[in-house]
């Protein structure tokens, strides 16, 4: 046989097929990728960590495209007590690179486990030829080869607050404080920043502790004196698995944690820290500012009307110009005024802040000349003056505009508003007015102006177009009432701001696309997380509440309450478990999703979905002994349905996994009658957390020399026997047909 393929008769085809063979190969990118090393291996795998999701899944990145079939075939984890396959997992495979494998449990792995996950050497590429090489030794299937790492679980129970600081209730906190909340896990920042809420409203930063348990509010601005304020978290906050924050304690996530806290007292009255212009100022602008800035936080109304400004014949109030007001230590501890009309020219401008008036928000009067003791007006009054300059010489500033410069997501039909800081020639400004984007250019004959003291609106004929760029241009051919050109850049150029507008809105319903189980799916574990997944991202909340579940029963359903929602696929897929019990054995289940569902634009889910799904029947460990009359039976062949068992010495014997039903039994043994009948398996019958169903002793009469009424007795002695485990039965409903028609004769 050895010299027909080495000797000139050798077949040509021989030959010819490897080199098509090799041919392929060359052509091949994945063959080209791979010519240093031909053996897939594992490059990156996931999760690492010690405090990973109960439903983490399971990913690996390859060298190459895997089959699949292979790397689930291959695949194993264990806690030691947890022991799963692949077909205890949900797999994707990549299609295009990079290549990966995901497997996500169908059921939680259990808490505060140290889980090793296996993937042996019989894994293979996609081509089937080469087998997984992950010690790069250049030879796979190797013993060495199988790929294996740990990660330990997290405790499954949702994020809570152990603590706050101010504590909640605190009193005469510092003005100067920060809010500082610690979680008793590492909490997703993102979820949590957004949950965070003030009230009255504080603006800050927020940082973070490296572990990600404490997270710190830094107010922009120091805190109002004698305030109470409420710190809320919402449930809507997750830790870095997911789960959502538990606030009241009550061992289930979703609801929000709430603290609140007072300020110390205000004890000194507010004083004037500085004012523009400064007193004694001459050539000041006809169209300047008047800005003071206090203390401390001001009452607002009350600064207002205690606030005037003459120039020596005429007196005027904060209703002839625009007050604003902004913080600089305090919240609105800073007034700036701006005159709808100029300073007459030359003028002597006189300030006045009315004392007896002028409060802060405690009722505190001001105290003007700083001495500590608010004495009223006119002992406490602010006063200053400053010259005008004798011809208008100051060109004419945007100090405002709506929508800002750089702002993103604005309306499609917003206006653009320019506000300016001194009285303005109306037509120079429209136009000089245009308004552009990529395509067209507005114009004054494209909208309409709509004037308001020193500022003017501009609304144009059409809608905006959606994510679109604008750009608003004022050139210096806009001038002020004297006639100086507009200074719209600070070195007396042109005024620009550019604006985006919104994304055109998703007015498209979600639909639901895939659901595990799938509909009518049968055999499904008892324990097994559903999962949804949907067509478009979600909103979190509303899609929750819109979820629910029933058991059996269609007249009269029951109700499953359902819970630990986790997220994944950027919002795409949820999935849950029921809250407080296991799912039943052989029950039928439906979940249904109503209608309000919502995407994250709004849209409501396009109808009411449902699923329905049975969990499979029990399976467990099935034992028993068998006796007779001098003791155990060893060596007895007992078969339940078409699977045979051998007692052991001590006459025991065991099924390592029989599903619920039943099946007819026989215990046939030498010398022995053999005993026949059925049993009936029913999940109510297990016992050590439903793992084993114990079917007792068995008791078996010797075969030699028993008379016929002997064995009749027998028999029936059997069959009451029967009827009273039956009526037992009945009284643990559990079906009486568990051991009907129980029989012995002779054995061989």
């Amino acid at each position: 046989m050895v010299e027909r393929f080495s000797g000139p008769d050798m077949s040509p085809r021989v030959p010819a097929v490897v080199l098509v063979v090799l041919a392929l190969l060359a052509a091949s990118p994945s063959a080209r990728v791979r010519a240093a090393g031909l053996y897939p291996e594992g490059t990156d795998w996931s999760p690492t960590g010690d405090n990973e999701a109960l439903n983490a899944a399971v990913r690996i990145t390859w060298s190459a495209r895997m089959n699949g079939t292979s790397v689930e075939g291959a695949f194993s984890l264990t806690d030691g007590t947890d022991t799963r396959d692949g077909s205890s997992f949900a797999w994707t495979h990549s299609s295009v690179p990079p290549w990966t494998s995901a497997a996500t449990p169908l059921a939680a792995l259990r808490p505060l486990a140290v889980y090793t996950v296996r993937v042996a050497p019989t894994a293979r590429d996609a081509t089937g030829l080469y087998a997984l090489d992950q010690d790069g030794s250049g030879t796979g299937g190797e013993a060495t080869d199988a790929l294996s790492w740990t990660f330990r679980t997290e405790d499954g129970t949702p994020p809570t607050v152990v603590l706050t600081s101010p504590g909640d209730g605190q009193a005469n906190v510092p003005v100067a404080a920060d809010v500082a909340i610690d979680f008793d896990e590492p909490m997703d920042a993102a979820s949590v920043e957004a949950a965070f809420n003030v009230t009255p409203e504080v603006r800050g930063a927020f940082s973070w502790e490296a572990n990600a348990t404490r997270v710190r509010f830094d107010p922009d601005l120091l805190l109002g004196y004698g305030t109470t304020y409420t710190v809320r978290v919402s449930g809507d906050a997750r830790d870095a698995n997911g789960a959502r924050l538990d606030g009241n304690g009550d061992g289930t996530g979703g609801d929000e944690h709430a603290f609140t806290f007072t300020t110390e007292p205000d004890v000194e009255p507010p004083r004037a820290l500085a004012v523009t212009p400064l007193p004694g100022t001459t050539s000041v602008s006809v169209s300047a500012l008047i800005e003071i800035r206090f203390s401390e936080a001001m009452d607002r109304g009350s600064v207002e009307d205690a606030f005037s400004f003459s120039d020596g014949t005429a007196t005027w109030g904060a209703g002839a110009g625009s007050p604003r007001w902004s913080g600089s230590a305090f919240a609105d501890d800073t007034l700036s005024f701006n005159a709808f009309e100029n300073f007459p020219f030359n003028a002597m401008i006189t300030v006045t802040l009315n004392a007896s008036l002028a409060r802060d928000p405690a009722g505190f009067t001001l105290d003007g000349d700083g001495d500590g003791i608010a004495e009223g007006s006119p002992a406490d009054d602010v006063a200053w003056w400053f010259r005008i300059e004798a011809a208008d010489a100051t060109k004419p500033r945007v100090t405002f505009g709506v929508p800002p410069d750089g702002a993103t997501g604005v309306p499609e039909t917003t206006d653009v508003l320019l506000e300016f800081s001194e009285p303005m020639n109306q037509t120079t400004v429209e136009d000089a007015f245009s308004l552009r984007d990529a395509v067209r250019t507005w114009t004054k004959a494209d909208g309409w102006f709509v004037w308001t003291n020193e500022a003017v609106s501009y609304d144009t004929s059409t809608t905006l177009a959606f994510d679109s760029e604008y750009t608003v241009t004022l050139t210096t051919a806009a001038k002020d009432v004297n006639g100086n050109p507009l200074d719209g850049d600070g070195a007396g150029g042109n005024f620009t701001a550019t604006f985006r507008t919104r994304a055109e809105p998703d007015s498209t319903p979600p639909h639901v696309v895939s659901t595990f189980p799938t509909d009518w799916q049968a055999n499904v574990p008892r324990d097994t997380r559903i999962a949804i997944t949907f067509d478009d991202a979600m909103d979190r909340s509303n899609t929750e509440s819109a979820i629910s579940m029933e058991g059996d029963g269609w007249l009269d359903p029951r109700p499953v309450p359902v819970g630990g929602f986790s997220w994944d696929a950027e919002d795409h897929a949820v999935s849950f478990a029921a809250s407080n019990e296991s799912l039943a054995w052989s029950a039928t289940y439906t979940v249904r999703v109503s209608q309000a569902a919502r995407d994250r634009a709004g849209n409501p889910l396009s109808s009411p979905y449902s699923f329905t799904f049975q969990i499979g029947p029990w399976t467990g460990r099935v034992v028993g002994s068998v006796v007779g009359s001098d003791g155990p039976v060893a060596g007895a062949t007992v078969r339940i349905g078409t699977h045979p068992t051998q007692t052991t010495a001590n006459g025991t014997f065991a099924f390592p996994s029989y599903a619920a039903g039943t099946y007819p039994l026989s215990i046939s043994a030498e010398g022995y009658m053999t005993l026949r009948g059925t049993v009936i398996l029913d999940a109510r019958m297990a016992v050590d957390n439903a793992t084993v169903i114990d079917l007792g002793e068995y008791r078996l009469q010797r075969a030699e020399g028993i008379p016929a009424a002997l064995v009749a007795v027998v028999v029936l002695a059997t069959a009451v026997a029967v009827a009273g485990v039956a009526l037992v039965l009945r009284r643990r409903r559990i079906p009486e047909e568990a051991f009907e028609g129980m029989s012995e004769e002779p054995g061989p």
